[in-house]
């Protein structure tokens, strides 16, 4: 058989002494405490939450909208300098064409008339109207201005073919800008509504409001971590059915009272009227005298 230690027996009875007194000084503490048993939460200390949560989400989308204009700020330098860049090589492009049609043209080559299909085509400085039909210098159906007139065509070409890109960036960057617009204005409706309708939820939930139906749980029975306590219905009708006992109750002791005057004065009339010829301790004493 074991042997149990008695030290070992005082430590666990007094751990259990222990654990039920603070077990008690709990249980007094959350029944004495006014505040936590009638009101049940402290309003001071939610507000408090709810101003804080508040600041943060007003914190969090100013920071997102700082981030916004950043982002759209290395956008438009990002665009600048495309753009920058774009026209830099466009002037280069540019200046190289108009140097190769003014110092390297395939017209002035040793090859001209097979390249570029000038067979007897002279290069003359007189204008073509003083130049008569002797000069044998013009023929009909040339046409020596056509290269000119065709590089004039492909540098035109370029020039609106830049024009329609830079629109085109433009109106995309627009529209980029107005849909991340609308997304920003979404996005700060949505936290409005979700903030208005979780203050809304907080003030109107059965924790705030203590609504009576939250704790009841069947005829005569409650819920204990949500009963608030007894509405003013409740505690009128206890006071009317207080006061109609106690009316009771006095009714009851005015009744008692009467009937134990009437008995006094009953004992009294006997008393004093009806018994009073009252036998002697002589009269007790002659009995069992004798054996008769």
């Amino acid at each position: 058989m074991y042997k149990l230690d008695p030290l070992e027996d005082d430590y666990s009875a007094q751990a259990a002494v222990e654990r039920r007194r603070t077990a008690e000084a709990a249980r007094k503490s959350r029944i004495f405490n006014t505040r936590s048993r009638v009101m049940g939460v402290d309003l001071n200390t939610l507000e408090q939450q709810v101003e804080e949560r508040q600041l943060q989400r007003a914190a969090e989308r100013h920071r997102e909208k700082a981030f916004e204009h950043l982002r759209m700020s290395h956008d438009r330098a990002l665009l600048q300098q495309d753009r920058e860049e774009e026209e830099g090589r466009c002037a280069l492009n540019s200046d190289l064409a108009q140097y190769w049609a003014t110092h390297q043209r395939v017209e002035d080559s040793r090859d001209a008339d097979l390249k570029c299909n000038q067979q007897g085509v002279s290069k003359f400085t007189i204008p073509e109207a003083e130049l008569g039909p002797s000069s044998m210098q013009v023929f009909l159906g040339e046409d020596a201005k056509a290269n000119h007139r065709r590089r004039e065509q492909i540098e035109k070409a370029k020039r609106d073919l830049q024009a329609q890109k830079q629109d085109a960036e433009k109106a995309r960057m627009k529209e980029k800008h107005i849909e991340q617009t609308e997304t920003l204005r979404e996005r700060r409706r949505q936290e409005e509504g979700q903030s208005l309708a979780e203050i809304g939820h907080m003030m109107t939930c059965d924790m705030l409001t203590e609504c009576p139906e939250a704790a009841e749980r069947g005829p005569g029975r409650v819920l204990t971590e949500r009963w608030r306590g007894m509405t003013p219905q409740q505690l009128s009708t206890i006071h009317r059915e207080r006061e109609a006992q106690r009316l009771q109750q006095q009714k009851q002791r005015e009744a008692e009272r009467a009937r134990e005057v009437a008995w006094d004065l009953q004992q009294e009339y006997l008393d004093r009227k009806l018994y009073t010829n009252k036998p002697s301790g002589e009269y007790f004493d002659q009995f069992n005298t004798t054996s008769r």
